[in-house]
């Protein structure tokens, strides 16, 4: 019986820990955030802002268990395409926001290594006259924060 219960524990664990690699990969809705842990901090002095279009939608679980919102983002000036972003879900939709394939956006955020890839991490993102605000002017979220007004 000891052994029995010895044996379970090591196969689950050895099953959890095979199942880690697959699950860090990313693409589809409630995969996990590629660069978890070691999330870069949003930096001012890489700050750039890009207009462009969505070209894919991507929702992320964290290792938490949290969904994400980042899109593949193609910039108007000819540059690759590059994921953005954006916050957590919850906090786009309690601010009212739904993005789409194809939206014509403008985007404000660092331009960071994610992943040994290019990203951005958005601060604020423009469609049309409407602006979603998710960092204040210091790169800091507002998601984890009381709401700030300026």
């Amino acid at each position: 019986m000891y052994m029995g219960r010895i044996g379970f524990w090591l196969i689950l664990l050895g099953t959890l820990l095979l199942a880690l690699p697959v699950a860090a990969q990313t693409g589809a809705p409630g995969e996990a955030h590629p660069c978890l842990p070691g999330m870069p901090n949003y930096e001012l002095a890489t700050e750039v802002r890009l207009s462009g279009t969505v070209v894919q939608l991507l929702e992320l679980t964290s290792p938490l268990g949290s969904k994400g919102l980042h899109f593949l983002f193609r910039p108007l000036d000819g540059s690759p395409a590059i994921e953005v972003h954006v916050a957590p879900l919850r906090y786009v939709r309690q601010e009212g926001f739904v993005f789409s394939v194809g939206d014509a956006l403008e985007v404000l955020g660092s331009r960071v290594r994610c992943d040994r890839n290019l990203a951005i991490l958005a601060r604020e993102i423009k469609r049309g006259t409407s602006t979603l605000v998710l960092r204040d002017e210091k790169g800091f979220p507002l998601w984890g924060s009381p709401r700030r007004h300026s």
